[in-house]
């Protein structure tokens, strides 16, 4: 059975399980996955998995033991069950953004969208509301609309104290497209995040 037979097998029947997996640089990783579902993104099958470890990991606070892996890197033979509770979802983090011009009025709901505004105001903005489990895929999401997103719109990251974080899109150049936050619990200005 190949390791991508084993990787769906035990996502199935909701075990948790050991892999290795090596990364773009070659350098090698071991997981220990507690949920994991696989997804396909831009042509690539990933496993979007919460594991154990988070050493390595940069995103945020509250996301850091969630894994992008791509599946054609997972070592073959390196997939092992282990007896661990299954946990029933990746970790998550409310985050709030603003849509105004042609993005409000065309913007479609999204599975993870906790809530979506009506249009208010003039001009017309739309807020949104959605569970993220990772930054590197929502802010590879919201790329796609262009700079001109970024100079309209605001990303607020909700913290645990109910106080904002501000994300200024605006501070995004034409290759910085992803964020990574310099504290979590400050506002922060944004920086490519590898």
């Amino acid at each position: 059975m190949s390791p991508l037979q084993q990787v769906d097998n035990l996502i199935e029947q909701q075990q948790p399980f050991r892999l290795s997996y090596q990364d773009a640089a070659e350098r090698l990783w071991s997981y220990t996955v507690l949920h994991a579902r696989v997804v396909p993104i831009e042509k690539r099958q990933y496993l979007m998995c919460r594991a154990e470890e988070s050493e390595g990991n940069q995103d945020v606070e509250g996301l850091r033991h969630n894994w992008s892996l791509r599946l054609d890197r997972i070592a073959e033979a390196a997939v092992v069950s282990i007896e661990k509770p299954w946990l029933d979802d990746l970790e998550r983090i409310p985050v709030e953004f603003h849509l105004s011009g042609g993005l409000a009025f065309a913007y479609k709901r999204k599975y993870e969208d906790e809530f979506v505004s009506e249009l208010q105001g003039e001009p017309p903005i739309r807020r949104v509301i959605r569970n993220i489990s990772g930054t590197f895929w929502f802010f590879r999401e919201i790329s796609r609309y262009g700079n001109d997103y970024y100079n309209d719109d605001r990303i607020l990251h909700k913290v645990p104290s109910n106080e904002m974080l501000k994300v200024r899109g605006s501070t995004l150049g034409a290759n910085e497209k992803f964020c990574r936050y310099s504290h979590p619990w400050e506002e922060c200005n944004a920086t490519v995040w590898h």
